[in-house]
Formats: structure tokens, sequence, C-alpha cells
């Protein structure tokens, strides 16, 4: 009788293990023969940047200025570097075919310089051909998370001090060793300069100095950092709040320097000082939605621009920093607006990373890229300048507290009953100590995600859907064990095995380490959440902190409703009802995980498509979601009908 029992219990459990097992079958690799990808790929050496020849053409409009004076050539370095860097920005951009308009700007920068003309015309030249050259070449720099200072100063003493000095001051303790000199970032030129600049000359280093590149040895944000933090360094710098807001955006603090900002609010009739850009330079705003936008549109054409070129693993990169840095964080605002263009946006993009894993035709690649490129652009549409309106950020925080909140309440108020039913009042401490330990380590998560290691957002969705699976496998156990509870003969035996044990810690540790998983999952991603509504729309700080308060006064009073009707209800159907609840969220969690490590590449992803999609219980086209939550689902089924029919489930 016991072999035959183990054995119906492997046999339940079986669906589950198969979905399991799905997930780790490798992906195929990307194919070679038959598709359409070039044979011959050109060498890293050979490849020309976009990005530098931007930051050649700054460099020239900010550093002539030291080579040139009144006609006279002051240093012979800098003049030299001039010279080589002008020819060199001329010779690589003839090779990518610019509009001729284009060119005759570049051969009249060069001409400047060989004449040496004042430094004014050559960066009166240089600024005006910046925004037509960067449009041409498809390069919209600027961070899509608001840099972080505190991260930034600590890269600077561990990458830049050496040369540039604790201070900035181009006096470190290797800086007489070097020739020419490192950069003083006191100097008043920096008023001149663009944290762009900065990111730039941290990426690619700058040739014929000891600067080396950072590409490697940074990621992207912690190179943003460095810069913005950089432009704090200048000698005078004196931040004052202005005492209006000024139409200062992340985008333009990036792109522009000091004096390119102070002349275009004073041509917006703004009345601005130095004081209030360092305002701002110290505490940057948050990206808009559209610029967000912009970003994913960017690194989504430098995608398929590298699939071309055969380089398939830097477009894979491309494709999930798209996501992750310029959709993922709209979402939330665009789902208020239209949910079917999220969901549907959010599958055309994984669509579109399958085609390039799988190694699909440059022409399908590029078709699926365009339709990713129609709806971001729909996405814009929708979104309009939604973000600015209270009302609007009203609505969101309100949506963001219920929806993440919802799921954790109800098995709160699930685990309380149960309790109260049980005649175990006393365990429910732990519930509570499980959910206050779970908001309290979230918060240290985000802390240490923003201030201490500085996690990138990939790192943030392996945790999220790591957490996810551990907690659907938490509430599928459990769910399973209150379905053989329906059986009344069963509960009674079990309260006589465990009713000595019940008050032990080992009972109220269990019961802690499932309210810990599922409350720490959303409350790790609400604070998230609300970091990037707040940093959108912080004009709209009354409304948001309103709609996070009505909805979790909202959420106490669900768990008070539910808690004083589970109480009335019968132990059958109670633990029938409880069964359900929590299987209905093992099999959205379990749904939830999958899809986050599907995004970053942790799963594969073998698109489904007669699946039909219902993103409320994350029922996605994929074969492996699918085979994960139809495991759950056919376990949990077998494990009802076997309690109905047979009256002989073990008890736990």
């Amino acid at each position: 009788m016991k072999l035959t029992r183990r054995l119906l219990l492997f046999l339940t459990l079986l669906p589950v293990l198969i979905g399991l097992i799905l997930l780790f079958v490798p992906a195929r690799s990307p194919a070679r023969a038959g598709s359409s990808l070039p044979d011959s790929l050109p060498q890293d050496s050979e490849r020309i940047e976009p990005e530098k020849l931007i930051f050649l053409l700054q460099y020239l409009g900010t550093d002539y200025g030291a080579a040139v004076e009144s006609g006279q050539v002051i240093s012979e370095f800098e003049y030299q570097e001039m010279l080589d860097f002008s020819q060199l920005l001329l010779e690589e951009s003839r090779q990518l075919g610019p509009p001729q308009e284009i060119l005759t700007e570049l051969e009249n920068i060069r001409r400047l310089i060989e004449e040496k003309r004042e430094w004014s015309e050559v960066r009166g030249l240089t600024l005006s051909l910046l925004p037509v050259f960067s449009e041409h070449l498809n390069v919209i720099s600027y961070p899509a998370v608001v840099p972080n200072l505190s991260r930034g100063k600590r890269l600077f003493v561990e990458n830049c001090a050496k040369c540039h000095g604790l201070e900035g001051d181009g006096k470190g303790p290797s800086a007489a060793e070097l020739d020419p000199p490192p950069r003083s970032f006191q100097d008043l030129r920096m008023n001149q300069l663009a944290p762009h600049q900065l990111f730039n000359a941290l990426t690619f280093g700058v040739e014929g100095t000891e600067m080396p590149s950072h590409l490697e040895s940074l990621s992207d944000q912690e190179r943003w950092d460095i810069a913005f933090f950089i432009m704090t360094l200048r000698k005078g710098f004196n931040p004052v709040p202005p005492s209006t807001l000024l139409p200062v955006t992340l985008k333009s603090l990036a792109v522009h320097s000091n004096e390119e900002l102070l002349g275009q609010l004073a041509n917006s009739g703004v009345d601005a000082q130095v004081a209030y850009i360092d305002y701002y330079r110290e505490n940057p705003p948050g990206a808009s939605l559209q610029d967000l936008l912009l970003l994913a549109a960017q690194k989504l054409h430098q995608s398929s621009e590298a699939y071309e070129q055969g380089r398939v693993d830097l477009a894979l990169k491309l494709a999930l920093d798209a996501y992750l840095e310029g959709v993922e964080p709209i979402e939330p605002a665009l789902a208020q607006e239209d949910r079917g263009l999220t969901v549907e946006l959010e599958t055309q993009f994984a669509r579109y990373r399958m085609n390039l894993s799988n190694g699909a035709s440059v022409e399908a690649v590029n078709a699926s890229c365009q339709s990713v490129m129609e709806l971001m652009k729909l996405a814009g549409q929708t979104l309009g300048d939604s973000e600015a309106a209270s009302s609007f950020a009203f609505v969101q925080s309100l949506a963001i507290i219920l929806r993440e909140g919802m799921e954790a309440a109800l098995l709160l108020a699930v685990m309380l009953t149960f309790l109260a039913a049980s005649g175990y009042r006393e365990l429910q401490k732990y519930v509570v100590m499980g959910v206050v330990g779970a908001i309290v380590v979230g918060i240290l998560t985000w802390w240490v995600i923003q201030f201490a290691l500085g996690i990138s957002p990939l790192e943030q969705e392996a945790l999220e859907g790591m957490t996810s699976l551990l907690a659907a496998a938490v509430l599928f156990s459990v769910s399973f064990w209150a379905i053989r509870q329906v059986d009344i003969r069963n509960w009674k035996e079990y309260i006589r095995q465990k009713a000595e044990h019940a008050m032990g810690t080992g009972s109220g540790l269990a019961l802690a380490s499932v309210a810990f998983l599922v409350v720490y999952r959303e409350a790790v991603e609400t604070i998230l959440f609300y970091e990037a509504l707040w940093m959108r729309s912080e004009a709209a700080g009354g409304a948001i902190v309103m709609g996070l308060v009505l909805g979790t006064l909202i959420l106490f009073s669900l768990v008070f409703l539910m808690f004083k009707v589970g109480l009335r209800i019968p132990l059958r159907p109670f633990f029938a009802i409880t069964g359900v609840l929590l299987g209905v969220l093992a099999f959205v969690f379990a749904g939830y995980g999958v899809r986050e490590l599907q995004t970053i590449g942790w799963i594969k992803e073998t698109p489904l498509e007669w699946m039909v999609r219902f993103s409320i219980l994350e029922v996605r086209a994929t074969l492996e979601t699918t085979a994960l939550q139809l495991g759950i689902l056919l376990s949990f089924l077998m494990g009802w009908f076997q309690l109905r029919w047979s009256g002989k489930l073990e008890t736990r």
C-alpha cells in the first residue's frame, strides 16, 4: 500500500517535473548554414564606431582652445593632436557616406584648424554640426537610469584618481610620469564640456595620451555615473536650487555643456545661472518616457546592424539592453493607457530576440525589428505627455500598489485565516514577522542595488525571476498539502501528529519563510516601480503619495475582510478554497519567473504562435512557460481527483 501511494504521488508530480526539465533543454545554436549572414566579418580594428566620431567632433570643439590663441600655437602637442584628430574624423566619416553638407562642414573644421583660426569659430562650427551629425549616425547617447553620483565618486577614486587626483586637479600620484599631463577637471573649461563627452572619453580613451578605454572594465551606467560626478569637480561648483523648476531634462544635462544650457534657457526667456545648472548636475531628474523610447530605438537599430555584420552575440546584447533600459521602465505607464499594446510590444521584442537566437535570415530579422519599431512609435504616441499630469501619477501610484500587493495580501489573508480556524492564533506572529522582514529586506535590497553594488537591470531581472520561481515552488507545495486536508480524516490525523510541534520554532519559521518569499518579491518590484514613477513625475509627488496610501488602505481592508469571512467558512470548503487560491498564485509566479529569466536569456524561448496569451495569469506564448504552468495545473488536478475518488491521499 505504501509503495502504491508513493507511486501515485510520483505520477501526480510528474507533469511538474517534465515542465521543469523542458526549461533547461539546450536551445538550438544560431544557424549559419542557409542563413543570409555575411561569410566574412569585419575585424574590430576595421570597424568604424559612430560614437567615436561624435567624440572626436566634441573633442575638437572643446580642446582646440588649449592649442591656439590669437592665431598662434600655444601648445605644439595639443595643436598636432587637433590636426591628427580632424584628419581622422574626416577620413572615417567619408567611409560612412554621410550627406555632402556634413562632409563640407567637416572639411571646413579641418581648414579652420590648419589656418589657426580663433577657437570661437571652431567651437561654433562643431556645436552646429553635432546635432545633425548625431542624427545621421543614429547616436543618441544619454543614460536610461539617473546617474548615481555617490557610486560615480567611488568609481572615480578606483579608476581615475591615480592620474587625475582625488580632487580631479590632474595631480594624481602618477601624473608626473605622464606626457601630456592628465586633464584638470577643476578648470573653468569644464563649463564647455558635456557629460556625454566625458562618457565617450571613458568609453574609447584618448589617442596619443595615457587615457585608456574603460569599455570592457566599466558598464555603460558606471561610465555615466563617473561622467556626471566629474561635472561636480569644477572649481566654483555651487549648486543652488532654483525657486521654480527649470525645463531641464536628463537628456539635456547629458548632451549639453553648462554654457549651452544657459544659452538655451536664456533664449526661452528663463532667468538662470550656473548655480542652478549645478543643482541639476548634482540632482539629475529621471529620464522622460519619450527619451527612454528613443534610447530603445537606437539600441534596437544597432542590434539589427550588428546582426547584418554577423555579430550575433552583440546583436542579442543590444536587443536585451533596448528592452531592459528603454522599454521595461515605461511599461507600467503604458499599461495604464493600453495594456494590449504593452503585451504586444513585449511579445514582439521576445520574437525579435528569438529570431536572433535561431539564426533567422537578415530579412526576417529586419522585418521583426521594424515591427518592434512601429510598436514603440505607437507607444510614444499613446503616452503623449500623460506623465506630467498629477491625476495620471495618482492612478499609476494606486495601480502599482494594488497590482503588486494583491497577491501578497491574498496569501497573507489565507495564512492568517487558516491559523485562526485551526486554533493556532499564536503562530500568526510568525506570518507577520515574515511580512515585516520581507519589507525591510526589500528596502535593503533596493539600497544595495542603488548605492552599494550598482546592480544592473539584467541582475535585477535575474533576482526577480529566481525569487518568483522559488516562491512558486513553496506555494505549490503548500497548496498541494492544503487540498489533501479537504478529507477531514487527514486533517484530524495531521493535527494529532503535529499538535505537539505547532508552537515550535521550526513550524513558525516555515510559516515566516512562506510569507517572506512572496512579500519580498513584491516588495522589491514595488520599490523599483515607485522609484521610476517618482523620477518621471517628481512634480506630482503629492499625488504619488496619495495613491500609495489609498492603495495600502485598500489592501489592509481586503486582508481584514477575507479574515473575517474566512473564519465563518467550515474547514472542508476552507481548505478547498485555500488550496485553489495558493495553486493559482503558484501558477502565476511560475509564469512570471520563467518570463523574467527568458527576458535576460537565462531560459530559452520557443514560440507557440497558436497560444492564447492571458497576461493576468502570466500565460505567455512560449513552450517553456506553458509547459511549467501546465505541469502545475495537471499535478494539482491529479492530486484533487485522487482525493475525490479514492480518499486515500497520505497526510503530510
